[in-house]
């Protein structure tokens, strides 16, 4: 018996920040603790979420990944 595989990708139907209100500005005073939860819909294969601040990716070792969430204590 053969087997036949199909891999199916398909680009998120939506990426959102469901913390905060869409398209507006977040403020955060220094050394205050910022929790930011982005969902991202039917992405196949699921997507990688990374963060940046400017131009810089924010890197793991600066925040607690898990699963969809990325706490980022104390950014600078």
């Amino acid at each position: 018996m053969n087997n036949t595989f199909i891999f199916i990708s398909a680009p998120p139907e939506a990426v959102e920040i469901v913390n905060h209100p869409h398209n507006s500005k977040l403020e955060v005073k220094e050394g205050e603790d910022v929790v930011l939860e982005c969902q991202v819909k039917n992405a196949k294969p699921a997507a990688k979420i990374v963060w940046y601040r400017g131009n810089q990716e924010i890197k793991g070792e600066k925040g607690r990944l898990t699963n969809d969430q990325r706490a980022l204590p104390n950014v600078k």
